[in-house]
């Protein structure tokens, strides 16, 4: 199994990282999230800019992905764009 962990509190939260290391006993995690803490504003979507996405490595050392978008534009553009094995930390099959 293949599980997304994402946030409005930023790539680096503490929460985040728990909540990652704790899905890794059910499957691959990849962390995707805000660059930045967004709380509070899971409805905003970043809709007049491209969006960067740049990869980070989390306090336990593991891999994750951000971006400078708003967290459901950051969720949406991990399922849309990020599902072949090509891609940056790609859902493959």
């Amino acid at each position: 199994m293949h599980i997304l962990a994402t946030n409005d509190d930023g790539v680096q939260a503490p929460g985040l990282l728990a909540l990652a290391q704790e899905l890794r006993a059910l499957g691959q995690v990849t962390v995707f999230a805000p660059d930045r803490n967004w709380s509070a504003s899971g409805h905003v979507k970043t809709l007049d800019r491209p969006l960067r996405v740049h990869e980070q490595i989390l306090a336990d050392g593991s891999p994750a992905l951000s971006t400078d978008g708003a967290p459901p534009t950051a969720w949406r553009w991990r399922c849309w764009c990020g599902q072949g094995k090509d891609r940056p930390g790609g859902f493959g099959h």
